[in-house]
């Protein structure tokens, strides 16, 4: 009860009177029994104080404080927020140099796309005719899926080359020569102007040819390209096809 302030009595004689001891109270100190101050600012008072308790760093104590009040979490808050903007902006600063750079390349797709038509495909001519003598191909596993085929592609014409699914239309031979226009040569040579078509359709089938490569575009294409932008370029590539 003392250390509260009150005097303690036994239920017969109450209290000490003038003997009774005075604890000094909570937000105050007493350095002598007869001396009592209010606990001053940075500092804290418990019961029974002598000397003014000093505040932690990174915390608060008004004059009269029983106990300190920290706030080195929201300092630490702080600091990790502040962090967090510094990485966003440098984050942004990156994005935007990269998203630059991509405009740059791509500014004048149109002009590129007709200097490279120009270049390699505008004045030429090519007709290739292909002639097949003892080809063959063996798997790894040794199957024999073909064996001595001999035959002609003419330029200028449609050649179908059928059969079921692993026969070995699409696969190099292992075996044989192939004469492409009167010369012994490979295939690699004109892989610039051989088209491939896979089996399977890669395209929305029921969207017609400018909405699949509009849609294209609009995945592919740097994000601050606007809706005009990416039409402008669809248009001029279905120029360049016709």
């Amino acid at each position: 009860m003392r250390l509260l302030g009150v005097p303690c009595y036994d239920g017969r004689n109450g209290s000490q009177g003038i003997y009774e001891p005075i604890v000094c109270r909570m937000g105050y100190y007493c350095p002598t029994p007869k001396e009592i101050y209010k606990c001053p600012e940075n500092h804290y008072c418990l019961t029974g104080t002598v000397n003014p308790i000093q505040c932690d760093y990174l915390s608060y104590c008004p004059e009269g404080a029983i106990y300190q009040r920290p706030y080195y979490g929201l300092v630490i808050c702080l600091v990790i927020d502040i962090i967090l903007v510094i990485i966003n902006m440098k984050f942004k600063k990156v994005h935007h140099k990269i998203a630059n750079h991509n405009c740059k390349k791509v500014k004048d797709v149109k002009g590129e796309i007709q200097r490279e038509y120009e270049r390699n495909y505008q004045n030429l001519n090519i007709k290739l005719d292909f002639k097949m003598e003892g080809l063959g191909l063996e798997l790894s596993d040794g199957n024999k899926v073909l064996h001595d085929i001999s035959g002609y592609i003419r330029a200028a014409k449609i050649t179908a080359i059928m059969g079921p699914s692993g026969s070995g239309r699409r696969v190099k031979r292992t075996c044989g020569r192939l004469y492409i226009s009167g010369k012994e040569m490979e295939m690699e040579s004109f892989k610039n102007f051989i088209g491939f078509v896979p089996q399977e359709d890669v395209m929305h089938r029921d969207m017609t040819v400018r909405e699949n490569i509009a849609y294209s575009a609009k995945i592919k294409l740097p994000l601050n390209w606007n809706e005009r932008e990416v039409d402008n370029l669809v248009e001029n590539i279905l120029e360049l096809l016709k």
